[in-house]
């Protein structure tokens, strides 16, 4: 299931589960899985979405965040609910930025805030992850 894809240090690429997150009056629960190819990545803080992937109305958008890219840049990102899933681990709902840059981003750039709740431990050398809990 595991993808290589170039020489990026500190992260490894995956396919994971993107869920929305619906509302139902004053309870969310999670959307139907849509299958995105994810990295995870070491130096990224947030998880960011390319706007592509997370359509209105299916996923709302909150309120825009300060995001700093990695060239130091500061940035203001709108930000959806998602629940999102690694093979084999947790689903983790988070508050994710969304991207919207006009480029050809097709997937997610997962940070830390995924990595650290659903307790996942990156193996970069070895292109690979690991979950210490499950679902």
């Amino acid at each position: 299931m595991l993808k290589k894809r170039g020489n990026l240090r500190g992260s490894v690429t995956a396919t994971a589960c993107l869920y929305p997150a619906v509302r139902h009056g004053d309870t969310t629960e999670k959307g139907k899985c849509k299958r995105v190819d994810v990295m995870l990545d070491t130096g990224a803080t947030r998880t960011v979405i390319p706007a592509t992937l997370v359509p209105l109305p299916e996923f709302d958008r909150g309120p825009k965040e300060p995001a700093w890219l990695a060239d130091d840049t500061k940035v203001e990102m709108p930000t959806t609910q998602v629940f999102l899933q690694l093979p084999g681990c947790r689903t983790v709902r988070l508050a994710a930025l969304v991207s919207e840059r006009r480029s050809k981003e097709r997937g997610i750039i997962v940070g830390h805030d995924y990595l650290e709740s659903a307790d996942v431990t990156l193996e970069p050398r070895k292109r690979r992850f690991r979950c210490r809990r499950s679902r």
